[in-house]
């Protein structure tokens, strides 16, 4: 496995390479695992059998075994390891008799330093600052998690490909979380945030950047998606508020094509490029609400509950619909609920609306 090329890729040639017959067991109930189920049913006609993986290491609600499923069976199972590093992984698939290559490949053994506030690895990956309480796991080259200070990081899992950036500002909470960076990709979030069910795919050379101060409220079954389009960009400006449910999508998650062209209709690089959600500062976001791309809110606005939004909502006003609408202009919120006091809103944002404010 000495060539340079993604981790997947790397274990995926492996386990088609060894497994021999054999079964093919995931080990890692997380976004790596399943994309590793995918293409290996994609590229080599290859369907995982089962998955294993430790008490409080779930991710979906597939079927899931404990890892001594794999005990005294490497007759029968390949693993492929898609875990960040855990010394017990190596320990135990060793103990139940695995053979690294033969009968597991495993891409994150290969700690070259672990100590307090660092980590790095072989393959040119690092994190920076308090990782203790993080489930992280590199899957390719040369990429960065850097965590400020006083972060919480309550069951929360940061996945890297290669050349990516995750920065997390300080004083913040995530909580139940998930990123997945893949390659050239950037997550930058402000301090003083908290982040409740996150789910953050930051595709292919597009960037996540989130503003300090944001509020992302929780509730059982909803989660805040942000799925970023490779070569686009999702903006979201300081002290936002988002209720639970809420997803932002830069993409259309398939690729569209004109039958008598035959040619790609809606995520070329050009098209990608055009395709960036820019949110401005202290936008409130009401539950269940959808912001597609080539979407621009500005500053001091409300968007209801429910609302699908694409296109300019202008500042201080209120937008709800599907698609959302401007049913208020010339308003300012504030966190605090039956005040009648408007300087909770913050004088930066009390202003009268201003349609200059959008742009495309």
């Amino acid at each position: 496995m000495n060539e340079r090329i993604d981790g997947i890729q790397a274990m995926i040639k492996e386990a088609a390479a060894n497994c021999r017959g054999r079964k093919i067991a995931i080990w890692g109930n997380n976004p790596a695992g399943e994309l590793i189920r995918v293409l290996m049913m994609y590229q080599y006609k290859i369907s995982a059998s089962i998955c294993v993986d430790d008490a409080g290491h779930g991710y979906s609600e597939i079927s899931c075994f404990p890892p001594h499923k794999l005990d005294d069976n490497s007759s029968e199972y390949y693993v492929i390891v898609a875990v960040g590093y855990r010394s017990s992984v190596k320990e135990r698939l060793e103990r139940y008799g695995y053979e690294a290559g033969e009968d597991y490949t495993y891409f994150a053994d290969c700690v070259k330093k672990k100590r307090d506030g660092y980590f790095e690895d072989a393959h040119g990956n690092t994190v920076t600052g308090d990782y203790s309480d993080l489930d992280f796991c590199f899957l390719g080259y040369d990429s960065k998690i850097v965590i400020g200070e006083n972060v919480g990081l309550a069951t929360s899992h940061i996945y890297a490909q290669s050349g990516s950036l995750i920065e997390l500002g300080p004083d913040s909470m995530y909580l139940d979380s998930c990123i997945y960076a893949y390659n050239n990709a950037v997550f930058r979030s402000g301090g003083s945030s908290e982040f409740n069910r996150l789910y953050a795919q930051v595709y292919d050379n597009s960037i996540v950047s989130i503003g300090e101060g944001f509020i992302g409220y929780s509730f059982p079954g909803k989660s805040f998606i942000i799925h970023s389009q490779p070569d686009t960009s999702v903006t979201i400006g300081k002290k936002c508020t988002f209720s639970y449910g809420i997803s932002i999508m830069s993409q259309d998650g398939h690729s569209l094509f004109d039958v008598k062209t035959g040619k790609n209709i809606n995520s070329t690089k050009e098209i990608s490029q055009s395709r960036s959600i820019v949110i401005g500062d202290h936008v409130w976001i009401g539950f269940d609400v959808s912001i597609l791309y080539k979407t621009n809110v500005g500053s001091g606005s409300m968007i209801g509950a429910n609302s699908v939004v694409k296109g300019n909502i202008p500042n201080n006003c209120v937008a709800v619909g599907s698609p959302a609408k401007v049913i208020r202009r010339d308003i300012a919120w504030g966190q605090i609920n039956a005040c009648e006091d408007i300087g909770i809103c913050g004088a930066e944002y009390i202003a009268l609306t201003s349609d200059g404010e959008s742009r495309e």
